[in-house]
């Protein structure tokens, strides 16, 4: 596990990682993949001590995060795990509010964000945006495509951890239809945090494994 016992642990992003928290719907870490993950972390390797913390917001975009990123780093996280990029691109579809965010400032800004917890030595996990949308080429799953690329882009200058999700919706709606993942294309159902979950740390697992060029 690249996460150690004693660490704290930083959850940010949207209502997917919100999942109920800010509403008093759930407790402090919502009812969805945040919560679900530090169960199955702490059911695997229950020597395990670390601190998790959600400071996912519903609605929030990436110029969100940015307004509160400040109180978010006072956290003092070793590591960092961030999913924030719906938004941005939902609310800049020809139906929306006109609130969401160019996928070129979406990428300076969460490039910035980046850049500040790195100077404090956090440790970085980027986790891809995504819709649980069958059509490849709908307007949507192209409209979204560059926000998950600067993810993946980022990723790569910071050494972050990558977590591919989109790949792993659509496999999983090879085997269920979208509606058991999601009911509306964007929310995960139980299944869909359950399977963020189960990939976060599957890539959590594989990371550590292997070995650094001094190894």
């Amino acid at each position: 596990m690249l996460f150690r016992s004693g660490e704290t642990v930083v959850f940010a992003g949207d209502s997917i990682t919100d999942a109920g928290r800010t509403t008093g719907r759930a407790g402090e870490l919502g009812s969805g993949y945040v919560a679900m993950f530090h169960s199955l972390l702490l059911t695997l390797r229950p020597q395990f001590r670390i601190q998790v913390i959600n400071e996912g917001v519903s609605g929030n975009t990436v110029l969100d995060l940015e307004k509160r990123w400040s109180g978010i780093l006072a956290h003092r996280p070793d590591w960092l795990v961030m999913l924030v990029g719906i938004n941005d691109y939902w609310r800049t579809r020809p139906e929306s509010d006109k609130t969401g965010v160019p996928a070129a400032e979406y990428e300076d800004v969460y490039r910035r964000l980046l850049e500040q917890a790195e100077e404090l030595g956090v440790g970085l996990v980027l986790m891809e945006p995504f819709l649980v949308e069958r059509d490849i080429r709908g307007s949507d799953r192209q409209g979204l495509k560059p926000y998950s690329n600067a993810v993946a882009k980022l990723a790569g200058e910071t050494g972050a951890v990558f977590v591919p999700l989109q790949i792993e919706f659509d496999r999983a709606m090879a085997v269920h239809p979208p509606e058991f993942w999601s009911e509306d294309r964007v929310h995960p159902s139980v299944a869909g945090h359950a399977l963020i979950a189960g990939k976060l740390l599957t890539a959590l697992q594989c990371c550590a494994e292997v070995p650094s060029p001094t190894e």
